[in-house]
């Protein structure tokens, strides 16, 4: 007969077992390359600036505080010419994680700087930039590059490795202030975001003329900033800056390292998040018996080959082949065998809304 001593520990034990069945963690996409260690999904903010850029008071307390509200994986800091976060004590946050980067003021425009060492002196011309980035085994990602305000001048320079195709920052420069403002303060939060994002239809055109000669990984950028007041009301808080647009990173391990390295060569893909999440995401393309993920470059050779996407819930999917829709279809699974060569990517709408944009993926015969 078991003594109350034993059951008390069992039913203890039962209670840890559960918790820990239940514990959150990051959904599994589908293995892509045959691995049996399939990468998880990891939702994070791109483009946040905080007290260490001019135009920024927002503490990295303040950045932690709402992308835990947001259930957020990560946050990539990037502060105007400057790593200084990097020194604050609040920066080895466990979740969500925090890399640091920065916004390189160049003649001709800004670039976000990823995985560097230390920061670039200003004032410097881009192609200099890019090349001192690349020289500290970095990327060079344009910021805002279609934009009323600091679009980017010099599209000559071909070897960036990245676009912003979104960026909030934009649409608040474009829109009516008091509107703005009162809209942020009286409208819930999810549904300010829904009014507040605008399609950036101008920047994925040009994403689709620079993937005509290369394969460039898109990003969607919160571009967070907390400074201006009305009437002691903050015009944006990173509440709601962290609404706006969503980064979805697929990396095999919750590290620094490997979502910075996914977010490199495009195994991402970006979600206006008020239209709902997208975890359940997927858009590979399928040779042979291979599957490859966003991101990739690969030849079918004569092989059979396909597009597989997936969407979480039934929604318009258009499919793009070298910049124009070559497929559209209102259902939650889309399977196109045999497309031909090209650059492929994915946009998905809901209610007539732009919901997700994928990253590409170039096959060749």
């Amino acid at each position: 007969m078991i003594s109350k001593n034993k059951l008390v520990l069992l039913l203890l034990l039962g209670v840890m077992l559960q918790a820990c069945s239940t514990m959150p963690r990051a959904p599994k996409i589908p293995n892509l390359v045959g691995s049996a260690d399939a990468p998880g999904v990891y939702r994070g903010v791109f483009h946040v600036h905080t007290k260490y850029s001019h135009d920024s008071k927002g503490t990295i307390k303040q950045v932690i505080k709402a992308a835990r509200g947001r259930k957020l994986d990560f946050v990539v800091i990037t502060d105007h010419n400057n790593m200084a976060a990097k020194k604050d004590p609040e920066i080895h946050a466990r979740k969500p994680l925090l890399m640091v980067g920065n916004e390189i003021s160049t003649t001709d425009g800004h670039l976000i700087a990823l995985g560097t060492r230390e920061t670039i002196s200003t004032p410097v011309e881009p192609k200099k930039a890019i090349q001192l980035i690349h020289q500290q085994d970095g990327f060079a990602v344009l910021a805002h590059p279609v934009c009323n305000r600091t679009a980017w001048q010099d599209w000559n320079v071909n070897d960036f490795d990245g676009m912003e195709v979104y960026n909030q920052a934009c649409d608040v420069y474009a829109a009516n202030k008091a509107v703005f403002f009162f809209q942020s303060l009286l409208l819930p939060p999810s549904l300010f975001a829904r009014y507040a994002v605008l399609e950036p239809r101008d920047a994925l055109v040009k994403w689709d003329q620079i993937l005509e000669k290369r394969l460039v990984p898109a990003y969607g950028a919160a571009d967070a900033h907390v400074r201006y007041r009305v009437l002691g009301f903050p015009l944006m808080r990173y509440s709601l800056s962290f609404r706006a647009v969503t980064m979805y990173v697929m990396a095999k391990q919750f590290s620094k390292a490997d979502i910075l390295r996914s977010l490199r060569h495009g195994e991402s893909y970006l979600v206006f998040e008020s239209m709902g999440r997208a975890e359940d995401f997927h858009f590979a393309a399928k040779v042979g018996e291979v599957l490859f993920p966003m991101g990739s470059q690969t030849t079918f050779a004569g092989k059979p080959f396909g597009l597989r996407i997936k969407v979480p819930k039934k929604a318009v999917i258009r499919l793009y082949r070298n910049g124009e829709a070559l497929v559209e279809s209102e259902e939650k699974d889309l399977q196109v065998d045999q497309p031909g060569a090209g650059i492929y990517r994915v946009e998905v709408f809901r209610d007539g809304k732009l919901w997700i944009v994928s990253n590409p993926i170039r096959l060749e015969a």
